[in-house]
């Protein structure tokens, strides 16, 4: 791809109002430049004035050189001059369970980024699955799952997800990995490159330990009852309180 003296103008498309470029048309070019190339009121739905799809399998991982090219009032819902796809979830990769039958209090949140770092848009559905969920030694025997409205996944458009309610199950003081898998429907894209569709992030949730004043119930931390406590958070002993009792 090398050009030059060439105004693009006044076009419209999901991706790549300007110019869209797939793997294919940049493999083995020497020169990507676009020189004195002008962009002026394109708009992109979706996003880029100029987008190109990054294929690590083919090669394809950089994109072409803008920076003697000109743009000007074009629009785009990400990447107002150059995007890719979502190729990498921002988010964490540990996180603290401190909460007991309900959702998981701060939310987890992630977010999907181009080769640009750029916040990607789009239809976009990050699902949750646990990592290995037959094996109940990691949860003291326990089955872990997930629950909520979120279980079944978000859906979205503006790239990120707040998955505000989201209970996940396993056992206090345990340890349960997750994998969240994101994928998005690309149709310019042929089904045999499923690489550049499919992003996953895995993150380990620590279940707190249960305190003084708890016990566990049905492998959750939970108050005591009404004239009962304990009075380890190591061994969960469950005392009752005497009846009677001098002052």
């Amino acid at each position: 791809v090398a050009s030059s003296m060439l105004t693009i103008a006044n076009n419209s498309a999901e991706r790549g109002s300007g110019i869209y470029m797939d793997s294919i048309a940049l493999i083995n070019n020497q020169n990507n430049a676009l020189t004195a190339v002008t962009f002026i009121d394109n708009y992109a739905s979706v996003g880029g004035t100029i987008y190109w799809i990054y294929d690590s399998n083919s090669g394809m991982m950089k994109g072409p050189n803008i920076d003697d090219a000109i743009f000007s009032n074009n629009k785009a819902n990400y990447g107002i001059e150059i995007a890719t796809q979502g190729l990498e979830i921002i988010g964490p990769s540990s996180y603290e369970v401190t909460v007991y039958n309900e959702p998981l209090n701060p939310a987890v949140n992630f977010e999907v980024v181009d080769f640009y770092n750029q916040t990607v848009h789009g239809d976009v559905k990050m699902t949750p699955t646990i990592i290995d969920s037959t094996n109940r030694t990691q949860c003291e025997q326990q089955f872990p799952y997930v629950s909520g409205i979120n279980a079944a996944g978000l859906s979205v458009k503006h790239g990120y997800f707040n998955f505000t309610s989201l209970e996940i199950f396993c056992y206090p003081s345990k340890k349960l990995q997750l994998q969240f898998r994101a994928e998005s429907s690309l149709p310019e894209i042929s089904s045999t490159r499923n690489n550049v569709l499919s992003l996953s992030k895995k993150v380990q949730f620590q279940f707190r330990n249960c305190t003084k004043g708890e016990t566990i119930d049905n492998g959750r931390c939970v108050p005591c009852s009404n004239g009962s406590y304990s009075l380890s958070a190591v061994s969960y002993t469950h005392l009752t309180l005497p009846t009677n009792r001098e002052v």
